[in-house]
């Protein structure tokens, strides 16, 4: 069945950088992709301020069971970002993401206050929304997976993991959905890491993988298209 156009949110790179956040969309050398897939959904509530909510979730993340069960779960969350692998940036101590956080003013976020999320699968709210183009709109800017979460949680908002074992998931949910491990740069082993792509899944139910890569599709990063000579050591 063909969906009629109505029913999709297109974008482009011109569309991105039209928005008005000067750390964010601005430079020559600017990219979607590292760091700044965050501006898809904040286009699209940008333009549809009837939305009070988001999902956003990524072409390789798959879900062993029924979508609707997983959005039904949290349907009642009052979260204002629910995502994975919500934790203090210092305890991934070897990643470092460019562009780094930048505060409004420029100066780079203090470490201790700096949070750090995997973002493939997300929700975010209206008043998550707002708080982060405020801030993004005044000239925050760098890496979504530390922006979203960090400027979050300065904005006093709520933040809940899916998931995991961090601090931010709830009692019933810890390791429910998916697992991983937040101190590795890969964030394996797990179900819901970084990279390397899984050629196949073990039938876990209800739960999430990623990246799980279509036949043909190839990675995005340089190192994992080098194999295991390039994911050595990370």
């Amino acid at each position: 069945t063909r969906l009629p156009e109505s029913k999709f949110f297109l974008c482009s790179d011109k569309s991105l950088r039209a928005l008005p956040y000067p750390a964010k969309c601005g430079g020559a050398d600017w990219r979607i992709v590292p760091g700044n897939a965050d501006l898809i959904a904040l286009l699209f509530l940008a333009r549809n301020p009837q939305c009070e909510r988001v999902w956003t979730v990524e072409y390789d993340v798959h879900y062993e069971g029924r979508w609707g069960d997983l959005f039904e779960h949290f349907e009642a969350s009052q979260a204002d970002l629910l995502t994975t692998t919500i934790h203090a940036a210092r305890e991934t101590p070897g990643k470092r993401l460019s562009p780094p956080i930048k505060a409004p003013d420029g100066a780079e976020w203090p470490e201790e206050r700096r949070l750090r999320a995997f973002l493939p699968i997300a929700r975010l709210t209206r008043r998550g929304f707002e708080a982060i183009d405020a801030a993004y709109r005044a000239g925050a800017g760098g890496h979504y997976e530390l922006a979203l979460p960090t400027i979050t949680a300065e904005a006093g908002l709520l933040l809940e993991d899916i998931g995991g074992s961090g601090p931010f998931v709830r009692p019933e949910n810890r390791d429910r959905f998916y697992f991983n491990t937040k101190e590795s740069y890969s964030l394996r082993p797990g179900t819901f890491v970084f990279r390397p792509g899984f050629e196949r899944i073990v039938p876990r139910p209800n739960t999430l993988w990623h990246p799980v890569k279509p036949e043909g599709a190839r990675p995005w990063d340089e190192a994992s298209r080098e194999g295991p000579r390039g994911l050595a050591g990370l």
